[in-house]
């Protein structure tokens, strides 16, 4: 007997379920989670609603305020500066903006509404035992009423909004207001508050500047008695006047020895190497060299052109080189006498620069000596001078400051005064309303899909194909919901012999073909039902499932082989006194616990006795030779088991029958539970023939596959006999 899974033929097989998510995905997750989605919006609603109206009504008003760089110009400029040295810049304007909400600020603005006299602002604790400090209770109420006001400056202007909000219409209009008179005397305040700081200075300082002043000047005026120093500025005028002069002489004479002496050792330079001759701006200049020189090349050519055609005692040769050293000794002769005019003009420039420099020294010494006194009486002149300035400087800042501390202007004016609103801004009702609305239903689907996420259970036959693949779904058994109760009564365990034409019948007779199909050839005789864990329904469907075997006309006998909690004999309500426990123990002969049904061709083997050591008895030879028994008898067999993760009882029979059915639970069987059970069974080297989802919600199962097993479900063809039986009752 080959084991292993076997797939059903691809006529019987489930649509193949794609593992990408499609939207009738979702549809199916947030009907089967409605419920808990409405909870969550419903509650968020009715939240939001209740907090809403037990809120008070919110007010604001609000003043607007022009913030000009500077004030009106009634003063003069400099007095301005001292008044309002303002730097007109962003930071300038931000600076203000925080300026308005300051502690200072607020506090003036409690002060004089008296807000600790105000409901909203009262103290909240009055049987307290414990009374806050004074200055504790100011903080606290100046940062509570802070917190209700709001600056807003305009864009691309210099209007600065101030919003105050409170349960109190008149006193939210009455604190705007108030914060702006108190913003505008803040600012005159510290602008007053500098011009006396910088009155104050000044007038102690004038009293050391008026004695600085006093004593310079007489002790100007005693050097110069001492010294005798009268008319000092035109002295110095004079002697500081001919000092320039000769040093603009010395000047030029230091420039024309230099020349001199730049042109006297040119033409020392060319004596001693006579072929820089023509570097030399004297000796090119005269033109008795030049003609000179033109000669002596005529001479050399005649000499080069004698040179080649005689030799070097021919007379006519001698004669031309002796006419060439008389040219050049001509030429050295002229050299000479220019050096000789240049020495002596640059001996004459030397001698006229050393007359004019010892003038310059004579007079430089003279200045010196007469003017010693007058550097000091400069001096004592220039700190007496300095010292007056600053003293008149000081007196008349101390007047312009002592004129602004007496003007009282702003550059801060009220555009726009806050006035009494009528209209509260919040709460928002309907807006709340709304907007809990669409939290609370995101906040459901949300914690819907997450419910659906957590739930790692097999719901639907797409799960089986998806989470337990190469495993053969042979069907699902559905849900019986209250309707279908009402009108099909009867035991949910005998429903395939009860009612027949129900859509739960009709499923269990598409798993039976499923089952026969599984192996044409040779259809399985003795199959095996199990589940993962208990109350899974296999023992409901194992019933339903030999009763669908029997009402082929084929002979079937259903085992009770859970021997731990068997109920079999109970849904057919017989009375079990031996059974299978007996007969595998040998107390019994096997006509003895075959027991009759009322349903056709189907028998029952009761469980008995629950023995001690139920998996020793399934593994016995006894078990062996009556399933043997049954499949020689042409008998199917349908044995219901214990669940597999539980005990070791249906890896052990499952080696004797041709198949097990693993039932699954929908919405409760894990897909871990369903995987660990196939594991077991597997390693038990069983032949799996599929899974049965059993107790299908059809609610949870996917547009395609309603259609795929539910073509009928709705109409009337699986009712007709229910209501024809109704009509003949009637």
């Amino acid at each position: 007997m080959t084991r292993g899974v076997t797939l059903p033929p691809d006529s019987q097989r489930i649509p193949p379920v794609s593992e990408e998510t499609h939207l009738r995905d979702y549809i199916r997750i947030i009907r089967k989670r409605r419920w808990s989605i409405l909870s969550v919006m419903v509650s968020t609603v009715f939240g939001t609603a209740l907090y809403v109206l037990m809120q008070p009504p919110i007010y604001e008003s609000t003043v607007s305020l022009l913030i000009e760089p500077t004030g009106p110009n009634v003063m003069s400029k400099a007095v301005e500066e001292v008044y309002a040295p303002i730097d007109v810049n962003f930071d300038y304007y931000k600076t203000q903006y925080e300026l308005l909400k300051s502690y200072e600020i607020m506090r003036e603005t409690v002060k004089q509404l008296k807000l600790h006299t105000h409901p909203e602002y009262g103290p909240r604790h009055t049987d307290s035992q414990d009374p806050e400090p004074p200055s504790e209770t100011e903080r606290l109420l100046v940062n509570a009423f802070r917190g209700h006001v709001k600056v807003s400056p305009v864009m691309n202007s210099r209007i600065v909004r101030v919003t105050v909000e409170s349960i109190d219409p008149k006193l939210a209009a009455d604190a705007a207001n108030t914060i702006a008179a108190a913003y505008i005397a803040r600012t005159l305040e510290m602008k007053s508050g500098a011009a006396q700081a910088a009155t104050k200075w000044i007038t102690a300082r004038m009293e050391e500047l008026r004695q600085k002043v006093e004593v310079s000047e007489r002790n100007l005026n005693e050097f110069a008695s001492q010294h005798g120093l009268v008319n000092v500025d035109e002295r110095r005028r004079l002697t500081t006047q001919k000092l320039g002069d000769i040093s603009g002489q010395l000047v030029k004479a230091e420039t024309k020895r230099a020349e001199a002496e730049a042109r006297f050792k040119q033409i020392a330079s060319v004596l001693d190497n006579p072929r820089q001759l023509e570097s030399s701006t004297e000796v090119l200049n005269s033109g008795l060299i030049q003609a000179l020189r033109n000669q002596e090349i005529q001479a050399s050519q005649k000499v080069a052109e004698l040179g080649d055609k005689y030799g070097p005692k021919h007379p006519a040769l001698i004669k031309a080189d002796s006419e060439l050293k008389e040219i050049q000794k001509r030429i050295q002769m002229e050299i000479k006498k220019i050096y000789s005019a240049v020495k002596g003009e640059y001996d004459v420039a030397v001698a006229g620069e050393q007359v004019i420099r010892k003038a310059f020294d004579e007079q430089k010494t003279d200045v010196l000596a007469s003017g010693q006194y007058e550097v000091q009486y400069s001096i004592l002149e220039r700190e007496a001078l300095s010292n007056r300035q600053l003293y008149e400087m000081f007196l008349k800042r101390l007047k312009e400051t002592s004129i602004a501390t007496d003007i009282k202007t702003s550059n801060i004016y009220v555009a726009d005064p806050a006035i009494v609103s009528l209209d509260p801004v919040s709460p928002h009702k309907t807006k709340a309303v709304f907007l809990a609305t669409f939290l609370g239903l995101l906040g459901g689907l949300g914690f819907g899909f997450f419910l659906d996420y957590m739930d790692s259970s097999l719901k639907s036959p797409e799960d089986i194909a998806q989470y337990l693949p190469g495993v053969p779904h042979l069907g699902f058994l559905p849900a019986f919901d209250y309707a279908e109760r009402r009108t099909n009564p009867g035991n949910v365990d005998l429903a395939t012999h009860e009612m027949p034409q129900s859509v739960f019948a009709e499923n269990v007779r598409a798993i039976r073909t499923s089952i026969f199909l599984a192996a044409a050839d040779r259809p399985p005789a003795s199959i095996l039902v199990t589940s993962a864990s208990e109350s899974e329904g296999k023992s409901s469907f194992s019933v339903n499932l030999s009763i669908a075997i029997a009402q082929l006309g084929l002979p079937t006998v259903l085992i009770d082989g859970d021997l731990r909690k068997p109920r079999i004999h109970k849904v057919f309500d017989l009375e079990a006194t031996k059974g299978l426990s007996h007969y595998l123990v040998g107390e019994t002969m096997l006509e003895k616990i075959i027991l009759p049904t009322k349903v056709p061709n189907l028998s029952i083997v009761p469980c008995g006795a629950m023995p001690p050591n139920p998996a020793e008895l399934l593994q016995s030879d006894h078990m062996v030779n009556l399933l043997q028994h049954f499949v020689t008898e042409g008998i199917h067999v349908v044995m219901d088991s214990s669940p597999v993760m539980a005990v070791t009882d249906p890896v052990i029979v499952g080696n004797r029958v041709d198949g097990v059915i693993l039932v699954v639970w929908a919405g409760h069987t894990s897909r871990y539970a369903a995987r660990q059970a196939i594991r077991l069974l597997s390693e038990g080297k069983n032949r799996l023939l599929g899974t049965v989802l059993q107790r299908l919600d059809r609610r949870q199962m996917s547009v395609d596959y309603k259609s795929y097993y539910y073509p009928y479900s709705r109409s009337k063809y699986y009712r007709r006999e229910a209501d024809t039986k109704s009509a003949g009752e009637a």
